[in-house]
């Protein structure tokens, strides 16, 4: 397509990292945005099976595996991975082939003054955002979710669906917090921290730390320490 002066204005393709469930869901999440058809469309998936999509209706491919896809010029990326050290490792990756990242917004999202996103950050359908929050990179805040003033939320956390985090609270790197959790503001949440789902958590949460519970306890270290 041309456009003034005989200047092409050529869409970039995005790619999705991961064809599993969070894979799909940001699939139709990503189509509903003002960007879809405009600005880019959906080139296909990254996943290292091969069949993730078979019985399921899409029309894309899965292309390769995100450690064997080589980035092209026109292409842009989003991570549906929701494991934090994961999404980590292969967002870094692609990072160092030179990969670029977009953030996927939702149309429904709400969102107050002075927010600061990072790249490759995802907010599904019906997320609020209030005032004064900083998101990281690569973060995924999932459907129904709602960040108080001045939260702070590190790169590579993933959000699950209806979590209640409050006022000024903090989540540093890589943390996972379950559906239905509230974090009552103030709290700090360590990196690599895991809340589990329906949680109250009232006190602060150590590195690597695994809790469940209201009020949300210690289960046992998350055996996912890198």
């Amino acid at each position: 397509m041309t456009s003034g002066r005989g200047r092409i204005n050529m869409k970039k393709n995005l790619i999705i990292i991961g064809g599993g469930k969070l894979g799909r869901e940001l699939f139709s999440w990503a189509k509903q945005t003002r960007e879809y058809d405009s600005e880019w469309t959906i080139k296909g998936f990254l996943d290292n099976r091969p069949n993730i999509l078979s019985g399921y209706n899409y029309d894309l491919p899965v292309l390769t595996s995100a450690e064997a896809y080589v980035p092209e010029p026109n292409d842009i990326f989003t991570c549906a991975i929701g494991e934090p050290g994961i999404k980590k490792t292969i967002c870094e990756h692609i990072l160092r082939l030179k990969g670029k990242f977009t953030n996927i917004v939702h149309p429904t999202v709400v969102v107050g003054e002075n927010v600061k996103l990072g790249q490759g950050v995802i907010l599904c359908p019906y997320v609020v955002i209030s005032s004064d929050v900083t998101i990281g990179d690569f973060v995924t805040i999932n459907m129904h979710s709602v960040l108080g003033h001045d939260v702070k939320v590190g790169s590579h956390c993933q959000v699950n669906v209806n979590v209640s985090i409050n006022g000024s609270a903090e989540l540093r790197e890589s943390v996972n917090v379950g559906s239905g959790a509230v974090i009552l503001p103030d709290i700090v949440l360590e990196n690599n921290a895991v809340i589990g789902a329906g949680s109250v958590v009232v006190r602060n949460v150590d590195p690597f730390q695994t809790v469940f519970g209201n009020p949300a306890k210690s289960l046992f270290p998350n055996t996912l320490k890198q």
